[in-house]
């Protein structure tokens, strides 16, 4: 989204660094299903955004399933989402 902001952890001090960031208002992702790395969504969290930031989790996990449970925890709220393992090629528009 136009308004939002996503940053992907690539290692275990990225992750933990980026759980320290977390401001108010912002949305952190994880891989609920296996290991993965640490989403910050910053901005508006729309559906749109959180799909691309779950995309992301699930595209970058290192689980063998065809699809990635995605924890997201928002402001004032949390759920699972489910997300298929596309090919990294598909992100490459999100990409800075």
């Amino acid at each position: 989204s136009g308004t939002s902001k996503i940053v992907c952890g690539r290692n275990a001090t990225e992750n933990s660094t980026l759980r320290t960031l977390v401001c108010e208002g912002d949305s952190l992702l994880e891989a609920g299903s296996c290991m993965g790395p640490t989403v910050l969504l910053r901005g508006e969290a729309t559906e749109e955004a959180t799909q691309i930031a779950g995309a992301i989790v699930a595209a970058y996990s290192d689980g063998d399933t065809a699809d990635v449970t995605v924890h997201c925890r928002f402001p004032g709220a949390e759920r699972e989402i489910r997300v298929a393992r596309n090919g990294r090629s598909m992100l490459q528009p999100y990409m800075i």
